[in-house]
């Protein structure tokens, strides 16, 4: 077992609040919850795995490394909210692991944004097609308000910006981009909040939190 204890602490046991609320919202369009299929993409330590199962969808998970498993397990114990043979470790840019049109709802915190705007777009193109129509994408995307992005030595281009102790760029997107990026996915926002908190009373975490659904 590799378990991360970096996944053990407090943000990556307890789910986003607006995240949550909006699992929670798409939820109530649903009579029976448990004939709808939600992915977490990502699912780190299993905290927003916990949300959906909780809010009784036929809740799946994807991560790309073993420690994630490890770690959601060792977090929950015999509690775990998920099946386990529903925690699946694989890279979605690289196999077909799911079938297309098969969730209703997908929740992925802390991904889309974290490899640079290349892999962005190439998690979309490959996620966005799982997404049943008039289901729902509820993500986050840092702004450019985040003190990465403001730290102007850091930036690489228009979107990407260097962050310190990590390999890859991340991401900084205005609200015109998200909007535009969601628009080339056909996917239409409903709900969308900017949320930010600092550390050090310096450094700036500033999120997009956002739910949009696929079709008209």
């Amino acid at each position: 077992m590799s378990v991360n204890l970096t996944r053990c602490n407090y943000d990556y046991k307890y789910p986003v609040e607006r995240i949550a609320a909006y699992a929670y919202a798409v939820s109530k369009k649903y009579q029976d919850t448990t004939k709808a299929k939600a992915l977490d993409f990502g699912f780190g330590g299993g905290r927003h795995l916990r949300v959906l199962a909780e809010l009784g969808f036929d809740t799946y998970g994807i991560d790309i490394t073993q420690d994630a498993l490890d770690t959601t397990l060792y977090n929950y114990g015999e509690k775990c909210p998920v099946p386990k043979e529903n925690l699946i470790i694989d890279n979605i840019m690289e196999h077909p692991v799911f079938p297309e049109n098969n969730f209703d709802v997908i929740v992925s915190v802390g991904v889309l944004w974290s490899l640079g705007y290349e892999n962005l777009i190439g998690f979309m193109n490959k996620l966005v097609p799982l997404i049943k129509n008039g289901g729902y994408l509820i993500t986050n995307f840092r702004t450019k308000f985040d003190y990465w992005y403001m730290k102007k030595e850091n930036r690489i281009n228009k979107t990407d910006a260097k962050v310190d102790g990590f390999g890859c760029p991340w991401t900084f997107l205005d609200l015109q981009e998200v909007e535009s990026l969601m628009a080339q996915y056909n996917l239409h926002i409903e709900e969308i909040e900017r949320c930010d908190r600092y550390f050090k009373n310096v450094e700036q975490d500033s999120y997009w939190q956002l739910m949009a659904r696929k079709g008209k």
